[in-house]
């Protein structure tokens, strides 16, 4: 990182095999860093501390596992939404967070260490989503899929470093902070929390039906229960029920639709 390459060997080093024509891909320009402080502080790391182990380190060289994460933490709690601010942001981290390490199959484990059916289709369709995410894991580290990314972010870059010649910084962490003043935000006040009416709160238990597995899949039956209120009402949909979906709801749609 500082150009020094004593200890290096030709067949990882990317300086000695193209000399002066190599570029860091990780580091700012592609050149060698220059701080004297920031050398002694990463020697103190690894050189003065011999808990350290470099092999586990080495792995922390790529953030494409966090970016993974922080993917499935947006998809459960998205900014636009303002979870950050209710209740239920602690069960989606703690989701996602299940996702990542266990796979979808976290969801029938929890079902079924709260007493509840773990889900016959619920534990194929987890199945299924995991062995499409390993294959797609495997793929990722693959030379192909590497150079791909590899392309991709010099695209990235090269258009944000066109556009700002162009149009000038648009994006930048304290940009103009100088020239205008930013009002204070005031601190939100927290609605209180009555634990007894938290208590006193009946369970409503829900369970849709659906023409498919499908993210676009319509509604086509929606049931509630709670203590002794049960609630049922029919959705007719506007596409077919699938054949898997219809083989465990038991329900099927004819394209006679019932007037009012």
């Amino acid at each position: 990182m500082y150009g020094d390459h004593a200890h290096c060997y030709r067949s990882w080093c990317g300086f000695l095999k193209d000399g002066d024509k190599y570029k860091h891909s990780n580091l700012p320009h592609g050149k060698d860093l220059t701080s004297d402080s920031l050398r002694s502080d990463l020697e103190k790391i690894f050189l003065g501390n011999e808990s350290v182990n470099p092999r586990k380190l080495a792995s922390l060289s790529s953030s494409q596992a966090n970016k993974n994460f922080n993917n499935m933490l947006a998809a459960k709690a998205p900014k636009a939404k303002h979870y950050s601010s209710s209740a239920s942001l602690g069960y989606r981290i703690d989701s996602s967070i299940l996702q990542k390490n266990e796979g979808y199959a976290y969801i029938s484990e929890v079902h079924a260490s709260m007493g509840l059916s773990p889900g016959e289709e619920t534990i194929k369709r987890s199945s299924k989503i995991n062995m499409k995410r390993k294959k797609t894991k495997e793929k990722a580290k693959t030379k192909e899929a590497k150079r791909r990314r590899f392309f991709l972010k010099q695209t990235r870059t090269s258009k944000t470093a066109s556009k700002e010649i162009r149009e000038g910084k648009t994006y930048e962490s304290e940009i103009d902070k100088e020239s205008q003043e930013i009002p204070e935000i005031q601190d939100i006040t927290k609605i209180p929390l009555n634990e007894q009416e938290v208590i006193k709160a009946p369970v409503v238990i829900f369970d849709l039906e659906t023409t498919g597995l499908s993210r676009k899949s319509d509604i086509t039956q929606l049931a509630a229960y709670s203590e002794s209120v049960n609630f049922s009402t029919y959705i007719f949909p506007s596409q077919p029920i699938f054949k898997e979906a219809s083989d465990v709801s038991q329900q099927h749609c004819s394209s006679i639709q019932v007037g009012s």
